[in-house]
């Protein structure tokens, strides 16, 4: 088991900016870790908003897992309710809580994104309907928490289109 994290987890975002994850969303998150051999994979949506200095993104609420998600020790599938969700929170909040991205556990100490990942987080970028040009991905694993950035890339060069850029994020302070 990880430490207990007593404080939020600050990611830094570049250049001046900061993605805050409070407490109590790690605590959730927490509460999914793959410490046991027979654990699953759990995962969900961020939710939360942005700041107008648009430099802090704080996330204020997360999906977890909906009976129609398929789940396995190595595997997560996200079921359509977790965009179902978000898009009930976002109108009743009248645009206010927006969708930031993606989070998932892996049975693993310091999480490392897979190719499937990838894959989902292109994915979310280029077929996702979102507020500005970045997405947020947190990986759980059973020490530690770690997050990766990525933008919208939907410029060419000679024709090819270029691949999402993913960034992992520094933890400026827990």
């Amino acid at each position: 088991m990880p430490q207990e994290i007593v404080e939020d987890i600050t990611f830094k975002i570049d250049p001046a900016g900061q993605l805050i994850v409070p407490k109590h969303i790690v605590d959730s998150l927490n509460k999914y870790q793959q410490v046991n051999y027979n654990d699953t994979e759990a995962g969900g949506i961020l939710l939360g908003r942005q700041f107008e200095n648009k430099l802090s993104i704080t996330i204020d609420e997360i999906t977890t897992p909906f009976k129609s998600d398929k789940r396995s020790r190595n595997s997560f599938y996200r079921s359509k309710s977790h965009h179902n969700y978000a898009v009930k929170r976002w109108e009743e909040s009248d645009g206010y809580c927006l969708y930031l991205g993606l989070w998932h556990t892996h049975p693993e100490a310091i999480p490392i994104p897979s190719s499937i990942d990838y894959v989902d987080w292109t994915k979310a970028i280029n077929q996702g309907d979102f507020d500005g040009k970045n997405l947020f991905f947190i990986i759980i694993g059973t020490e530690q928490v770690r997050c990766w950035q990525g933008a919208r890339r939907s410029f060419f060069k000679r024709g090819i289109r270029l691949k999402n850029n993913f960034k992992q994020l520094e933890v400026l302070y827990e």
